[in-house]
């Protein structure tokens, strides 16, 4: 680990990571995450990104470490791709720190600039990350629900990202009409495929925002009897 560069880490960690080699390897994320402090500044912006990425999603790591690669993303803010702002965020919300305002803030204004290069997970993480974190920006939230809509980047949306920037919204009492209208169509074409804890946030989202989609909640309605009460855990329940 001694000889290990921004690269090396960032590959290494992903590859544990993607395959949810965590437990078993305590060392391993130990002794990476000792290294990353130093070596984080010398990375490229993937590098950064995925290092983020990867321990966020192994959820280990120390807050000092994300605090440096906090400090490394910003210093190559002007580069980086709403993937990479989006990471940012989304490690710290996963992890459940709270990042500097002032670098959530330019985070924000890097990704007012990049819209349209916005794909449908850096929308879902992005929005879900700052309503988690409590920094909700309306007016990023409307342009990427704006340009989710207009793209029909919301027919691309697994179920785990349509509900988690529904909640996103709902948590930031933001009804953006068009969004929902477009998320409304999403629950009715592909309501059978979604696990129970996707049809419980979005049917719960439409209620908290007094979206009323009768078409909508009768699929969603007809989807919960359909072999799939019991499938329901208590909390679901209670959305429904």
């Amino acid at each position: 680990a001694q000889d290990f560069g921004a690269m090396d880490i960032a590959k290494i960690a992903w590859a544990f990571a993607k395959f949810d080699f965590v437990d078993k390897a305590s060392e391993f994320w130990e002794a990476m995450a000792d290294r990353v402090p130093d070596k984080v500044h010398d990375g490229k912006m993937n590098d950064v990104s995925m290092i983020a990425w990867s321990f966020a999603t192994a959820e280990v790591g120390p807050e000092s470490m994300y605090r440096e690669i906090t400090t490394a993303s910003l210093r190559m803010l002007d580069e980086l791709p709403p993937q990479s702002l989006s990471n940012l965020v989304w490690a710290h919300a996963s992890m459940q720190l709270a990042p500097d305002e002032g670098a959530v803030h330019v985070v924000c204004q890097r990704a007012k600039t990049l819209i349209k290069d916005f794909v449908e997970f850096d929308v879902a993480n992005m929005c879900w990350a700052l309503a988690t974190l409590g920094f909700v920006d309306y007016e990023l939230f409307d342009l990427l629900a704006e340009h989710t809509v207009a793209t029909g980047l919301w027919k691309r949306f697994p179920a785990l990202s349509a509900s988690q920037l529904a909640w996103a919204f709902a948590f930031a009492k933001f009804a953006h009409a068009p969004l929902f209208d477009a998320l409304a169509d999403y629950i009715c074409r592909h309501v059978a495929v979604f696990d129970t804890q996707h049809v419980a946030m979005l049917a719960w989202t439409f209620a908290v925002l007094d979206i009323n989609v009768p078409t909508t909640f009768k699929t969603i309605a007809t989807f919960a009897k359909g072999g799939k009460l019991w499938g329901f855990r208590p909390d679901e329940f209670c959305c429904l």
